[in-house]
């Protein structure tokens, strides 16, 4: 099969002219490769008798061996006195000959094979770099590594099992065995498993597959999905398991490598689509967050209101991601103050319309002319359900001050108790009362408490963004603080007391993104006018 036939008759006929001999090629089979035979002259037989076993005694027979294997024999039949020694050199010329060019022909053939197969496994592995690269969607891409790895080597059964984050299973998505797919497969169990936590490939021509419900013995090649970190630290995505050759066939060393590869590029494109859909996950919350710190701007006061007997200012400063805090200062009818202070749990859209939900039940009950008590019982009936089903809360405080009497009626649902100053005793106290955060039971009572404010007494509303503010040590900027510069600026403008604590806080701070949002409310009275 190595050798054409015409160019060995020419051979054999140029032979055949030095040295006065037929020749005939055979193959191991003994089926005639070339032949050439002179015309039948006196005392010799037709050309077709030539070498029939009748005439075997006047033939030689020389076997052509290529790396020790005879694969043909070289025959010649002398046509006149040839002497037998110079007839039996001829024929081992004629098969050193046919041997060595046999044997390149071989080597040909196979240089030629070996080329081909590298030329295929180029073309299937581009075409696995073309069908991933523009896919994104994980079921998806591990149905194309199912594909491709079912075209690059033949076994009878092959599965996808991919690692879900940390988790220390993995499942089957992608198998042409519906009755598998699904199944799990805990981390070093089974030739599945053992591969993926030592992230190395095992060849098996005698393995199990018992994990997956396949007992009969047979050959397993099960190939990690690998994608390297920034770090240069090695992560399993998966797995890409083909268990079961045809008869007398097994996975080779080549199975391995060109699996490897289409394992390498699918772990890529798994982890790519994953860093993908994180970023759309990013994405998604930052437009959400930039949502919700407009719906969050929109609740404050444009600016504070005009009250006979004190100052007032505000301010919201937002973090990154947005917190949930609120403030309001709202003149009723009878021209009392209403001011609230609030912070609703969560970052997200849903925190920010929660609030905006709770400002109208507040707005309402304050419009109808209710205690502070009252107003946050009827806000925490009328939002309860919404809370609880979002599994949200809400602390708050609600004070009213009736600029006649200077008094300031408050109570407290679970928030920062603010501060008060009282300037000419020199001493500091908390306006607290009993009462439960919003939105935990679906009835409660608020304590309600006044005081009567004086000149230079300063009230600081507050959230827990000014007092729980960390350093890069991790300590808190805390209470004392708070009240130290209280203390120290109450005789200052509202404003300034109020930018002083600000550039503390972030001073305390330093470089460290802020993580929640810091809200002030300064109440300063003032004489009478």
């Amino acid at each position: 099969q190595l050798l054409e036939r015409e160019p060995t008759e020419r051979l054999l006929r140029s032979l055949a002219e030095l040295v006065p001999m037929d020749l005939r090629v055979v193959d191991g089979h003994d089926d005639v490769v070339a032949e050439f035979v002179a015309g039948p002259s006196a005392g010799r037989p037709d050309a077709t008798d030539i070498f029939s076993v009748e005439y075997a005694s006047r033939t030689v027979r020389v076997p052509i061996a290529i790396h020790g294997e005879v694969v043909g024999h070289a025959i010649g039949c002398p046509r006149s006195d040839l002497p037998p020694a110079r007839a039996t050199a001829t024929c081992r010329l004629l098969a050193q000959v046919l041997a060595d060019q046999a044997y390149k022909e071989h080597e040909l053939h196979s240089l030629s094979m070996e080329l081909i197969d590298k030329y295929e496994e180029i073309t299937l592995l581009y075409d696995v770099s073309q069908a991933l690269g523009s896919v994104f969607d994980i079921p998806t891409i591990c149905e194309i590594a199912l594909d491709k790895a079912r075209q690059a080597v033949a076994a009878e059964r092959v599965f996808v099992m991919l690692r879900e984050d940390e988790s220390e299973h993995l499942t089957v998505v992608a198998t042409p065995e519906g009755g598998v797919l699904g199944r799990r497969i805990a981390m070093g169990a089974g030739v599945s498993g053992r591969a993926a936590a030592s992230g190395k490939p095992i060849l098996l021509n005698h393995g199990q597959l018992a994990e997956i419900g396949l007992c009969q013995e047979q050959a397993v090649l099960s190939v990690p999905m690998l994608y390297t970190t920034d770090q240069g630290l090695q992560e399993v995505v998966g797995v890409i398991t083909l268990a079961g050759k045809p008869p007398g066939e097994m996975f080779t060393a080549g199975d391995l490598k060109l699996m490897t590869s289409i394992a390498t590029q699918t772990a890529i494109a798994i982890h790519s689509s994953r860093m993908i859909e994180a970023l759309r996950e990013a994405e998604r919350v930052r437009q959400e967050l930039e949502i919700a710190a407009r719906i969050q701007q929109n609740l404050l006061p444009q600016q504070p209101p005009r009250v006979p007997g004190v100052e007032l200012v505000g301010r919201c400063v937002p973090a990154a991601n947005v917190g949930g805090d609120y403030y309001d200062l709202v003149v009723d009818r009878r021209g009392h103050l209403t001011l609230l202070i609030a912070d609703v749990s969560g970052h997200s859209v849903g925190a920010a319309l929660m609030m905006a939900m709770a400002r109208s039940v507040l707005h309402r009950e304050i419009a109808e002319g209710k205690s502070p008590a009252t107003i946050l019982a009827h806000t925490n009936a009328a939002m309860f359900n919404d809370l609880s089903n979002a599994s949200l809360f809400i602390t708050a405080f609600c004070a009213r001050y009736e600029p006649e009497t200077r008094r300031l009626t408050f109570a407290n649902g679970g928030h920062n108790p603010p501060l008060l100053w009282r300037s000419g005793e020199g001493r500091m106290m908390d306006l607290d009362s009993d009462g439960l955060i919003i939105g935990v039971l679906d009835d409660v009572e608020y304590e309600e408490k006044s005081v009567t404010l004086k000149p230079g007494d300063v009230v600081l509303l507050f959230t827990d963004g000014i007092i729980e503010a960390r350093n890069t040590q991790g300590e808190f900027f805390g209470e004392e603080r708070l009240q130290r510069l209280l203390r120290e600026y109450a005789t200052d403008a509202p404003n300034l007391l109020m930018e002083y604590i600000l550039q503390a806080v972030h001073q305390h701070i330093q470089d460290i993104p802020q993580q929640d949002d810091i809200t002030l409310l300064v109440l300063s009275a003032q004489e009478a006018t």
